[in-house]
Formats: C-alpha cells, sequence, structure tokens
C-alpha cells in the first residue's frame, strides 16, 4: 500500500460556536425536491469532475441516497440561479452521542458548487444554511471530512469555527 494523501475530520459544537453573519447572494436557497435527483447528479458531477477520487452519480445513485435518509430530500439544501442548480449541502442527522458528548449529532455528507459558480459566496450561504437547518432540528454538533489538499474547503470550514478532530491517512495499492 502506498499513502496517497490525508483527509481531516472538523468538528463544531454549536453552544461552543455562534454562527457567522453570511452576506446573502443572488441565488435562491431551498431545499431538494422530489423529482430533482437528476439535475442533482449532474451538479455533482460537475461540482467534483477534476477531484481526486471522483466517481460520476447517476440519478439512481441520489434516489438510493434518499431511500437511505428515509427519502427526505429537505436534508439537502439547493442554490438556484436563473432555473439552475448550483450549488448543494446535504445534511444528516443521527441520533446518540457526538463531539459534544451528549444529543443529536449531525453531519454535512457534501457540499459542492459548480465550478462556474465559485468564489461568489454561495459555498459559505450553503454551509450557513445547512447550519442553520441542523440546528433547528434539534442537532448540538456537526461533523464533516475534507479532503486535505482542498484548500477552499478547509479554510471555508475553519472560518466558521470548525476545529480538527482527526487526520486520516489514506492508503492506496494497485492491483495487477
Amino acid at each position: 500500500f502506498t499513502f496517497v494523501r490525508r483527509f481531516i475530520e472538523f468538528g463544531l459544537t454549536f453552544a461552543d460556536t455562534p454562527l457567522p453573519d453570511v452576506p446573502e447572494t443572488e441565488s435562491i436557497y431551498r431545499h431538494l425536491q422530489h423529482g430533482e435527483e437528476q439535475m442533482l447528479a449532474k451538479l455533482q458531477n460537475r461540482a467534483f469532475i477534476n477531484t481526486w477520487g471522483f466517481n460520476p452519480n447517476t440519478e439512481e445513485d441520489i434516489v438510493y441516497s434518499l431511500k437511505l435518509q428515509s427519502g427526505n430530500p429537505s436534508n439537502i439544501i439547493v442554490a438556484v440561479k436563473d432555473n439552475q442548480m448550483i450549488g448543494y449541502c446535504c445534511t444528516a442527522l443521527h441520533a446518540g452521542k457526538g463531539i459534544s458528548s451528549v444529543g443529536q449529532t449531525s453531519l454535512i455528507h457534501m457540499l459542492g458548487v459548480d465550478p462556474e459558480h465559485r468564489g461568489k459566496g454561495i459555498g459559505k450561504m450553503l454551509l450557513f444554511k445547512g447550519l442553520r437547518y441542523l440546528k433547528g432540528k434539534g442537532a448540538v454538533s456537526v461533523t464533516l471530512t475534507a479532503d486535505s489538499v482542498n484548500t477552499a474547503a478547509c479554510n471555508l470550514y475553519r472560518s466558521f469555527g470548525f476545529t480538527t478532530i482527526s487526520i486520516r491517512p489514506w492508503y492506496e495499492k494497485m492491483l495487477a
């Protein structure tokens, strides 16, 4: 096996970290709706096409993922501009103990922005909306994982008060 990269697990406890003020953008932010799975799959593919380990998603992948979350599309917040989905934040709630040691824990599973719309505050607003949604659902803490070479994402999470919980090395072995 050969070392490939590091992934950083970040954590935030709502009681310890107030959410920052985030300026509104021109986009509309709302929850995913049934029937938009294909649009989300295309957005995910645009957002992550040039990243390490990229594996294209299909509409069926999104439908299956939603079924794992009890079929609840409201756990996904999307940014829409000119009737086009340009970003998303996928959240999940978990009962039990987390970094705060009591209460409801949560996860930001994925956050992506269409490359043509990056640098406009959309990712920041999606993260804010995702955190506010989770907090409103009773979460006391949230975790997420980022590739350590994605400095833009790591800097965004740190700007919200996320701290490093762990760093996980990733190894791979090519099979002949």
